[in-house]
């Protein structure tokens, strides 16, 4: 393993940004996460992130994405008078 003050695990980094490891870890594989290293050590795989990309973290919007409006209706002729 490395030893750079910079970086640290990603069970410390999920403590600190206030996530579940689980996100964290998924957030990293998919490349949200600026700078993460990962080693493989005879115990398994270790990830570290810089600490100053807690700084950048930017959480995704929860929830479903709001309904797109429909497309304004066209303007009909103009209106007969009834009799």
């Amino acid at each position: 393993m490395k030893a750079n003050k910079d970086m640290i695990p990603l069970k410390e980094f999920a403590k600190r940004a206030g996530v579940p490891y689980t996100t964290i870890m998924d957030w990293a594989k998919a490349g949200r996460i600026k700078g993460v290293e990962f080693e493989e050590t005879p115990l398994g795989k270790y990830w570290t992130a810089p600490e100053a990309s807690l700084k950048g973290l930017q959480r995704p919007k929860v929830g479903r994405p709001p309904k797109a409006k429909p497309p304004a209706a066209k303007p009909r002729g103009p209106k007969r008078e009834k009799r």
